[in-house]
């Protein structure tokens, strides 16, 4: 795991450093820009609704006024070329990974609490992303002659897909319930009452060290998209994924092979995609796959 974190890192570090160092110099004349936000305002990013929620979220959590939350986001924002969506952030949070290896790496016993340990990072990651459902119209009229809609989202992030998903069924009358399920970091905050705002009934079932495989409540779709790659066991979270979702349920999931990386634990994912073959899933779209009539698992 160390000569593949040390590798990863040395590939990145050249640019990082080189970036870095050119938004040290450009701001050290004045570091009142840097505390107070005072940038440039061609350079802000247009923010998606998560983006808005979670500045308001960050303003209730610190008492403070919402453009004083504003401020904060675009400033850290605005350190790094493309903000938290490009490339140099994204290796300063693998820098930051290597740095605090010390502490705890992803092998097996640590990996939660490495996962805690960089939750701020991460959430700051995903606030960058716009994902919306990938469920075509088909699909969603198939779904709408259930009386009521389950979506569970596993290792779901800021939950992007799923509650957009979750709107669109409720726009179209269905009633639905969202179960998010993932380590309990910051997130699970921000998701508790981003879910009250919207409002979508939620619940959120946390995946821990000591309860590594919660027990999951039956339900219609499951969106576990980038997360296989991320869990030492693989092929058990897909059977607990499997014993809940129902018969013509809809598992939504990548599950090809990934880039060799840190918390990448398991980049190999064939064993995962012969079980799902195993299992009767049927691919109707890319990454949407169909949970046909019963099959055993081997």
């Amino acid at each position: 795991m160390l000569r593949r974190l040390k590798r990863y890192v040395l590939s990145g570090w050249k640019r990082f450093t080189r970036n870095y160092t050119y938004a040290f110099h450009s701001f050290r004349c004045d570091t009142r820009m840097i505390r107070f936000g005072k940038f440039p305002s061609s350079s802000a990013p247009e923010l998606t609704r998560t983006q808005r929620m979670f500045i308001e979220w960050n303003a209730e959590r610190l008492q403070i006024s919402y453009a004083d939350s504003l401020e904060r986001y675009l400033a850290s924002w605005r350190l790094l070329p493309q903000g938290h969506r490009g490339m140099d952030y994204r290796e300063f949070c693998v820098l930051s990974q290597a740095i605090f290896n010390v502490f705890c790496n992803d092998n097996p016993s640590e990996i939660y609490d490495a996962y805690k340990l960089h939750a701020q990072l991460h959430m700051l990651r995903f606030l960058s992303y716009n994902k919306q459902n990938r469920l075509e119209n088909a699909v969603l009229e198939g779904l709408l002659k259930r009386d009521f809609i389950s979506i569970l989202d596993y290792g779901c992030g800021l939950a992007h897909e799923s509650f957009s998903l979750a709107e669109s069924l409720k726009e179209m009358g269905a009633r639905v319930m969202l179960v998010l399920v993932d380590i309990p970091t910051l997130r699970k905050d921000f998701l508790i009452w981003m879910s009250k705002k919207l409002p979508l009934p939620m619940e959120f079932i946390d995946c821990d060290r000591n309860t590594p495989y919660p027990t999951l409540p039956s339900c219609d779709v499951c969106i576990a998209t980038e997360v296989f790659e991320h869990t030492h066991d693989p092929v058990r979270v897909f059977r607990n994924i499997n014993e809940a979702l129902a018969i013509g349920g809809y598992l939504i999931a990548n599950i090809g092979d990934h880039v060799e990386e840190y918390f990448h634990v398991t980049p190999d994912l064939a064993c995962l995609r012969a079980q799902v073959e195993s299992c009767g899933y049927t691919r109707v779209a890319p990454s949407v796959f169909r949970k046909q009539e019963r099959h055993a698992i081997h």
